[in-house]
């Protein structure tokens, strides 16, 4: 008669009886199988839900099992309750899940913990730059997902602007948490006076400021196109040095004696600031006072613009005006004195009625005839 032999048959042990995990991310954990019978245990581990996962899903004989536990796919404030069956040849046992989806955070290089579009913006106004980078991550999108951002199909058709700092403007005034920066021209107007014949470039500078934060157009344009007009900074070039905004003015290109256009800021036609350029006059000239008393002497002040020396033709409209000469070779500046030089008989007739005199200045400026009218009066008014 054959004997009978009976071997212990393999029975499974696990140290854990439930997961309950908070995350709004993964939620990571262990848990060791042992076989507490006879024999070799083998078996598996199956999920009722693609939020867990399990390695190994296959086991053979005692060994620790890890388990990850998803938020991905499920908002803030969800409870999913699920479980995981563990079979094998020395029996079954399940384990309850319980995953509760908590807010998605980011925590930043700067130390700064975003939960929500508004601390997102809080962010961004510290660091735009950044904030930049981060509005296209996949974290920053999980986080949107998660939390229940109800522009969730705007923010990826926003995504398709490859302008992050629009982008990113956009996405905060569409929360309704920023308005729009605008830049304001602090100078609404600038005159630029050039001597008669100057052929070098000139180059000015115009006060700009940003009212609020964010992004910004950084594009200038001259409104009538004028093409001696050209801006030589962007807005945030100009924002960064102290707020000054370079242009230059091309002599050449200039029309006539005067033109005007404008800068316009941001592509806001409110941030315009007005450039005013003309040619000095060749020369300017007026007297020391508008009224002489009879025999007073005068002067005529004369502001050479040209740069070169100008020979002045001076005539007076009235015997009694009487100047030295009346041709006078000057430079830059001259004064030109003259007299009021009267006889009785016009003494008498001015003390009863004064007298209007008038100075004619002519000069040649190369090809053209250039003149200037002076008007004096000559009498008692005491």
């Amino acid at each position: 008669m054959l004997a009978q032999f009976e071997y212990p048959l393999p029975e499974l042990s696990a140290d854990i009886e439930e997961i309950e995990a908070e995350t709004h991310a993964v939620y990571e954990g262990s848990f060791f199988i042992r076989n507490i019978g006879g024999g070799r245990l083998s078996g598996r581990i199956t999920p009722r839900n693609a939020c867990a996962e399990f390695i190994p899903e296959n086991f053979e004989g005692a060994r620790r099992v890890y388990y990850r536990i998803s938020a991905e796919g499920f908002h803030s404030g969800d409870i999913i309750r699920t479980g995981a069956v563990i079979t094998s040849n020395g029996g079954e046992k399940y384990i309850p899940i319980t995953l509760t989806v908590t807010a998605a955070s980011i925590q930043t290089d700067e130390g700064a913990t975003i939960t929500n579009m508004r601390t997102f913006a809080d962010y961004a106004r510290q660091n735009p730059e950044r904030a930049a980078d981060l509005l296209a991550s996949l974290e920053f999108k999980r986080m949107l997902q998660r939390n229940r951002f109800e522009f969730i199909s705007a923010y990826e058709h926003i995504l398709s602007d490859t302008d992050r700092p629009r982008a990113l403007e956009c996405l905060l005034r569409l929360s309704g948490l920023k308005k729009g920066a605008k830049i304001n021209a602090v100078q609404k107007h600038a005159e630029v006076k050039l001597n008669p014949f100057q052929r070098e470039m000139y180059f000015g500078r115009i006060p700009i400021q940003k009212e609020g934060w964010g992004y910004i157009e950084d594009r200038v344009f001259v409104k009538n196109g004028a093409r001696w007009l050209k801006p030589l900074s962007t807005v945030a070039s100009a924002l960064e040095e102290s707020g000054m905004f370079n242009f230059s003015i091309d002599p050449s290109k200039l029309p006539g004696r005067y033109a005007s256009d404008s800068l316009v800021f941001a592509e806001n036609p409110e941030a315009e600031a007005v450039i005013t350029v003309m040619r000095r006059p060749y020369f300017k000239a007026r007297t020391n006072k508008e009224s002489y008393s009879p025999g007073e002497n005068g002067v005529i002040y004369i502001t050479n613009n040209t740069g070169m020396d100008l020979m002045l033709e001076i005539q007076p409209s009235q015997p009694y005006i009487l100047f030295e000469a009346r041709g006078h070779f000057i430079g830059g500046y001259a004064e030109i004195p003259f007299q009021s030089r009267l006889t009785a008989f016009q003494a008498m007739t001015i003390k009863k009625q004064p007298a209007a005199a008038l100075i004619d200045i002519r000069a040649r400026v190369r090809d053209e005839l250039v003149f200037k009218r002076l008007r004096i009066r000559v009498g008692d008014f005491s």
